[in-house]
Parts: C-alpha cells; structure tokens; sequence
C-alpha cells in the first residue's frame, strides 16, 4: 500500500463532521415534518394540532367583520333603506288598482267626476314612481353584477325594463282620461283593461323564475343550508364530542376552505352564501363555522347554531311570501283573460284582476318596508375588500 492510503483510512473520509451531523438531521427533520403536515387528516386522533386553523380563524372573523360593517353603511343609508320610490311606488299602485277595481264592481262611481280624477292622478304619480323605481333597480343590478350575483343582476334589469312600461302606461291612461283630445286613446284603454294585468304578468315572469328556483331547491333541500349538517352539530355537541363536530366540517360547504385558506377564497364564499340565502343568514353561518374551527364553549356554539338556523328559516319564509305575491299576479293574468269568453260580465272580471293587483302590490310594500335584504328589489351588501380586511 502507498503511504498515502495508510494515512488517510477510509471511513475517516466517509464520516462527517459533528456541525454537519447536526445541520443534516435539521433538515431531515423539517423536510418529515412538512410530509406529516401534508398528508395527516384535518380532523381526528392524528389531526393537525389546533393553532394550524388560527390564521383560517383570523381571516375568518376579519372577514365576517367587515362584511358586518358593510351591512351597517347600506342601512344608515335611509334613503336606500326607505327608499320614497319603492315605497311609494308600491303605495300608489295598490291605491290605483284599487280604486279601479272599486269602481268596476260599482260602475255608479265611474260617473263622479272628483273619483275620476283621484285615480288618474293616483295612477300619474304612481307611473312616475314606477319608472323611479326602475332606475334604483338598474343601480342595484349594477351592484349585483361587480358582486358577481348574476341571478339577481338580470332578474332586475328585466324587472326594471318593464316597470318603464308599466309606469308609462298608468301615466298615459290617466293623462287620457282629463285631456278631451285624447278621448279615442283613453278608450282604447278603457276597451282593453287587460294591457295593465298582462304587463304585470310579464315583469313577473323573472320573479317566479327567481322564486320558483329558490323554493324548489329549499323544498327539495338542494340549496347550500340544507348541506350543512345542523342536526348531527347538535347531536355532536349533546355527546360532548367536539372531533365529531369538526369532522362534519369536511362535509360541509366550508370544505373548500380548509384548503384553500386565502381571504379571498373566503370572501368568495361568503358571497356565495350570501346569493344562496341572504347576507344576515350567510354572516351567521359563517359566524358558526368560525366557532366551529375556535372550539369555542358548547354554549356558545349553540347559540349561534340557533342564530344560523333562525337566521335561514327566516330566508325560507320570505321566499314563499315572494311565490304568495307573484301567485296573485298569475290570477290577476288568468281572470284577465276571461273578458274574451262570450257573454262575460266585464266589470266583475275587470274588477277582480285589479283587486288581485292591488292585493300583489299590497305584499312588497310590506317587504320594502321591513325586509331590506330580502325583498323584491334587495338591497344588495358590497363585496368584503380583501385589501381593507387585514
């Protein structure tokens, strides 16, 4: 052997320093523990330890912040809130209709000069609120459309454009029936009383479709509250079993999020929640699920679990109060049509389809008044900024 290989052994050159030993089992280290963390379950006896979900739980409740602060600017807005057009539009219309419909069922009042004119003032101001209203709908639309709400946005705009119509047509009738010149229009109006209930059933036609949908996916619990487990939260909780309750997380609509943890994703979520069942329901289902994921105390937990679900029920009530009042321009349509039936009594049917408008138009003033977020025209809460949620 040369003197080199007697010097230099060869298990001296294979083994490493004590510094390099050190620096290689930190890595190796890190590199296990990144592995672990990508392929343990979410939830369970191996779950990835609690403080993993902190910064989800953050984004969360920043988000849920400025989503409630939103909904606070649009109802300070009273003029949004309370809108005069709205609720005078609903107002007057009812008013016209039903002075109409009174004076078809007793022809006597047709002939009283000071009846005549209240209607048709009632019906010219009621035109002009209508087209008013229509612009406050394509501003609405517009907010829908920037949030992505495209259901709401077309529905509005195809609401609004005919409400032009509508309102054109209630300032013409009354405009004709004072100006002598125009007495061959007013009595093509008067000859065809229908016009009114077969523009009223056209601007429904979005609205059941609307409605319809909603109410079928309710109904048939296809709609994204029924997806989340209430009942077997509940169950869960009674037992005391807290890993159970977050297991049905994963099977939850908010499944996404534990992927995908960005504000962004969970703004999109909320908006996705908020077109499915309404903004107050949406912050209160996501309210729960960041209880949820904070493994907050039981009592808390359930309280807002009753707030969520009351919250959703609420939503569900106002979607068949909706279907109520386009069901009553449905029949407003139908008994309209029955004046082309050989020997009908015209009154009676003239007056029945406006009683059936006015009791229609009756409903959404209520709505406009006292459901802000869940009537016909809502008012639709800005998407959370993701950049201001921070």
């Amino acid at each position: 052997m040369s003197a080199i290989q007697n010097t230099v052994p060869s298990q001296v050159l294979l083994q490493p320093n004590d510094q390099e030993e050190q620096s290689l089992l930190s890595v190796t280290a890190s590199i296990a523990n990144h592995v672990v963390e990508k392929t343990q379950p979410f939830f369970g006896a191996n779950a990835i330890p609690k403080r993993t979900w902190d910064p989800l739980i953050d984004s969360i409740n920043d988000v849920i912040i400025q989503k409630k602060a939103n909904v606070q600017r649009a109802l300070q807005n009273k003029w949004v809130r309370y809108h005069p057009g709205m609720i005078g539009g609903d107002a007057l219309t009812m008013a016209y209709t039903g002075f109409t419909g009174v004076q078809y069922f007793l022809p006597a009042l047709q002939t009283v000069s000071w009846v005549g004119w209240v209607t048709s003032s009632v019906g010219e101001i009621g035109g002009l609120i209508n087209i008013w209203v229509a612009c406050q709908e394509f501003r609405e639309a517009y907010t829908a459309i920037q949030n992505k709400d495209m259901v709401n946005a077309w529905k509005m705009i195809f609401d609004a454009s005919f409400f032009v119509l509508i309102g054109l047509l209630m300032i013409v009738v009354g405009i004709t029936t004072k100006v002598f010149a125009l007495g061959s229009v007013s009595a093509f109006f008067t000859a065809n009383p229908w016009l009114l209930p077969v523009l009223f059933f056209i601007v429904t036609i979005p609205l059941i479709l609307e409605i319809g949908y909603r109410v079928k996916i309710i109904v048939f619990k296809q709609d994204l509250a029924s997806q989340i487990p209430f009942q077997a939260i509940t169950t869960a909780l009674e037992q005391n079993n807290h890993e159970q309750v977050l297991q049905l997380i994963e099977h939850s609509p908010f499944a996404s999020l534990l992927v995908d943890q960005s504000k962004l994703t969970i703004s999109d979520k909320m908006e996705e929640l908020q077109a499915d069942m309404g903004v107050e329901a949406a912050i209160e289902v996501f309210s729960l699920f960041k209880a949820l994921l904070d493994d907050s105390e039981t009592e808390e937990i359930q309280r807002q679990l009753q707030l969520a679900q009351q919250r959703i029920a609420e939503w569900h009530h106002a979607q068949y109060v909706r279907l109520f009042q386009q069901v009553l321009y449905i029949a407003a349509f139908i008994i309209s049509m029955g004046a082309f039936a050989p020997g009908a009594n015209a009154n009676v049917i003239n007056g029945s389809d406006n009683m059936a408008m006015a009791a229609a138009n009756l409903i959404p003033l209520g709505m406009d008044v006292c459901w802000p977020f869940k009537r016909n025209v809502p008012m639709i809460v800005p998407k959370v900024d993701v950049e201001k949620a921070k």
